[in-house]
C-alpha cells in the first residue's frame, strides 16, 4: 500500500528567483511511501448489521486452513479453500460466519481463546495436503466454551472435485450443529470456475496480492490473474482481482496508466457478475481511490456481506471515513478489521497511515513497527517507517529503516526516501544519485521527479537538467490530478514545480486550488509557503508559514527550509529593531 499513497512532507527547494537562489537552498525532501498503501455524504455504520455476532450457539469462526508438506509452497491452495469455505457457511441461514484471514498466532490451537476474542461458539481449522492431482483435507470443529472438539473428519478428493470437497465439509459441519440449526442444509453455490488451472492461477494470484512481497508481488498478482483470465475468460473474480492489484499500484506510485489499468478490469469485472462481493470490493475500492467517496460507500458496505471480504471492506471505510476527517469512525472501523485480522500487517499499516495523517508521528510509527513485526519482509514498511521517522526528525532510525528495506530489495521509496535524508544534510550529489536510481526503478511517480529537480537544482542553480526534471514532474502531476482532483498536497506540489520553472500565475492557481480543498491544512500552507516565498511574496509566505505551525507541522521542519528559514530569520530581526 500504502499508503491511502506514498506521502511525504514536501522537500523545500532552491529559490526560482536568481537574486535568492544563492542563499535559499533546499535542507530536506520529506517522503514517506504508504501504500496503500487512502467520501461517504453520510455515516456508513451499516446499522448495526455487520458487528462481531455474539457467542451464540449459532456462531462460527473459519480459521486460516494451513498447508502441510515438505515445501509448504501450497498454502495458496490451502488458504484458498478455507475462503471459500467461509462463503459455502455463509450460505447457512442462521449461522453467523466469521472469517479470520490470517494465521491466528498466539491463539493458535486454543478454540477458547478464538472464541473469546471473535466473539463466536465455534472454530473450524483444517490443514490440507496437496499431492499430485489428489487433496487431502483434516478438518476439525471446536467448541470455543469448553475447547472440546465436536467434529472431525478425513478428506481425500481429486483436485477436479475441490468444490464438491468444500461443500461435503461444509455439509458435515452443518450436520454437528444440528439442535442449533434444525433442518439447515448447505446449498451448493457456484464454483467460481470450471477451470481448475484457472482456480489455481487465481489463487497464487491473491496470495501475491496479499502477501509482503512488495511492488514486485503485485506485478506477478497480475500475471497470474491474466494466467486465470486466459484459461477461463469468464473468471470475473480474476478481473477484479487484477483491478485490486493495479489499484494498489496507483495509490502506491500515483501512476496514472496504473488507474487506467484498474478501471478497465473493474468494468470488465462488473460486465460478468455484477452481483459478485468481489466485484463490489473492487469497484468500491476504485471509487475510494478515486475520490468518489459517494459512489465507493455502497459497495464496500455490501461487500461486508461476505465474511471472508469483511476485513478487507471495514478498512475500506475506515480509509473512507478517514479521508473525511472523521477519525472516531475510521478508528472503530479499523478495531473491527484488527479484531477479525489481528496479524495482518496491511491493517497495522493502514492504521499507521491515518495516524500520520492525523498528525500522530508517534503512533504512526508505533503501528508500522508493528507490520514490519508481522511482515518484515516486505521492503515498503520499512521505507514507510524510515520515512516517518525522517518527518519526526530521526535520522539514524530512518537510515536504518531505509538500508532494511532496501536489503530485502532494491525499491525506489527506499531510495528516494533516502535521498531525502542525504539531502537533509546538504549532500546533494549523493542526493542526486539516489533520485536519479529511483527513477530507473520507475520512471511513473511525479515525486521522484520533483526531488530530483530539487537536487539538481541546489547542485547548479538554473541547469537544464533540472527544468527536464521539473517538467517531468508537472506532466505525470497533471495526468495524476486528473483522476484524482480532490489531493490537496498533489496539487501543492504541483505549485512548487512550477514556481520552479518560473510559472508564477500557473503555481499560484494550483496553491489556490490546493487551499480550496480544505484538507492536508498542514502540508498545503508549508508548501504554499515555500512557493510563496520563491514567488518573492514574503507576507503571504509568513501567513502561510504561521498556518502551518499552528496546523502541527514541527518547527524543524519550517527552520530546515532555507526560504522559510530565510524569511523566519529576516521578520524576527525586523521585529526585534521595530522594538
Amino acid at each position: 500500500t500504502e499508503s491511502r499513497r506514498e506521502r511525504r512532507a514536501p522537500a523545500e527547494r532552491m529559490s526560482a528567483s536568481d537574486d535568492r537562489r544563492a542563499r535559499w537552498m533546499r535542507a530536506a525532501a520529506w517522503a514517506i511511501a504508504v501504500v496503500a498503501i487512502a467520501a461517504a455524504l453520510g455515516y456508513a455504520w451499516w446499522s448495526g448489521r455487520a458487528r462481531m455476532p455474539a457467542a451464540g450457539a449459532a456462531s462460527i469462526a473459519v480459521a486460516p486452513f494451513s498447508a502441510v508438506g515438505a515445501s509448504g509452497t501450497d498454502r495458496y491452495f490451502a488458504q484458498g479453500l478455507g475462503i471459500e469455505m467461509q462463503d459455502a457457511l455463509a450460505r447457512v441461514p442462521g449461522l453467523q460466519v466469521v472469517a479470520v484471514r490470517t494465521a491466528p498466532g498466539r491463539d493458535a490451537g486454543d478454540a477458547r481463546a478464538v472464541g473469546k476474542r471473535l466473539g463466536v461458539a465455534h472454530v473450524l481449522e483444517a490443514s490440507v495436503r496437496r499431492d499430485g492431482r489428489r487433496v487431502r483435507v483434516n478438518a476439525r470443529l471446536s467448541d470455543t466454551r469448553s475447547g472440546i472438539i465436536r467434529w472431525s473428519g478425513r478428506f481425500d478428493r481429486e483436485d477436479a472435485d475441490v468444490f464438491g470437497l468444500q461443500a461435503e465439509i461444509a455439509g458435515e459441519v452443518v450436520q454437528s450443529l444440528l439442535g442449533v440449526l434444525p433442518g439447515r442444509e448447505v446449498t451448493r453455490r457456484l464454483a467460481p470456475t470450471q477451470s481448475v488451472v484457472a482456480y489455481d492461477a487465481y489463487l497464487k494470484g491473491l496470495q501475491h496480492l496479499h502477501g509482503s512481497d512488495g511492488d514486485s508481488g503485485l506485478q506477478r498478482a497480475v500475471t497470474h490473474f491474466q494466467a486465470a483470465l486466459a484459461a477461463d475468460p469468464g473468471f470475473a473474480r480474476a478481473q477484479a482481482g487484477i483491478c485490486r492489484a493495479e489499484l494498489v499500484r496507483f495509490e502506491y506510485a500515483l501512476d496514472a496508466d496504473a488507474f487506467g489499468r484498474a478501471e478497465g478490469a473493474c468494468r470488465r469485472a462488473a460486465r460478468m457478475a455484477p452481483d459478485l462481493r468481489e466485484v463490489d470490493l473492487a469497484l468500491g475500492e476504485m471509487y475510494r481511490a478515486k475520490g468518489e467517496h459517494g459512489r465507493a460507500l455502497p459497495h464496500l458496505t455490501r461487500t461486508l456481506d461476505d465474511p471472508a471480504l469483511r476485513p478487507a471492506a471495514y478498512v475500506g471505510l475506515a480509509r473512507l471515513q478517514g479521508a473525511l476527517g472523521r477519525t472516531s469512525l475510521a478508528r472503530e472501523y479499523f478495531e473491527r478489521a484488527l479484531r477479525l485480522s489481528p496479524n495482518d500487517a496491511s491493517i497495522h499499516r493502514d492504521v499507521g497511515y491515518q495516524a500520520y495523517l492525523d498528525g500522530d508521528l508517534t503512533a504512526a510509527i508505533a503501528s508500522f513497527r508493528q507490520a514490519t513485526t508481522l511482515a518484515p519482509d516486505d521492503e515498503r514498511l520499512w521505507s514507510s517507517l524510515g520515512g516517518l521517522h525522517l518527518a519526526a526528525g530521526n535520522g539514524a532510525d530512518a537510515a536504518r529503516a531505509f538500508e532494511r528495506s532496501l536489503a530485502v530489495r532494491p525499491n525506489y521509496p527506499a531510495l528516494s526516501n533516502y535521498g531525502s535524508l542525504r539531502y537533509e544534510s546538504r549532500d546533494y550529489r549523493h542526493a542526486a544519485e539516489l533520485y536519479r536510481h529511483a527513477a530507473e526503478l520507475d520512471p511513473s511517480d511525479f515525486r521522484i521527479w520533483g526531488n530530483l529537480g530539487d537536487a539538481q537544482m541546489a547542485l547548479q542553480p538554473g541547469a537544464a537538467a533540472a527544468r527536464v526534471a521539473y517538467r517531468r514532474a508537472v506532466d505525470l502531476a497533471g495526468r495524476y490530478l486528473d483522476i484524482r482532483g480532490d489531493d490537496a498536497q498533489a496539487f501543492a506540489l504541483l505549485g512548487w514545480y512550477r514556481a520552479n520553472l518560473g510559472d508564477a500565475s500557473g503555481a499560484r492557481a494550483s496553491l489556490a486550488r490546493a487551499e480550496a480543498l480544505g484538507t492536508e491544512p498542514g502540508e498545503v500552507a508549508f508548501l504554499g509557503a515555500q512557493t510563496l516565498a520563491i514567488l518573492g511574496d514574503d507576507d503571504g509566505a509568513s501567513e502561510r508559514a504561521r498556518r502551518a505551525l499552528e496546523a502541527s507541522i514541527p518547527r524543524q521542519r519550517i527552520d530546515a527550509s532555507p526560504p522559510l528559514r530565510t524569511l523566519m530569520r529576516d521578520a524576527t530581526e525586523h521585529t526585534a529593531h521595530a522594538r
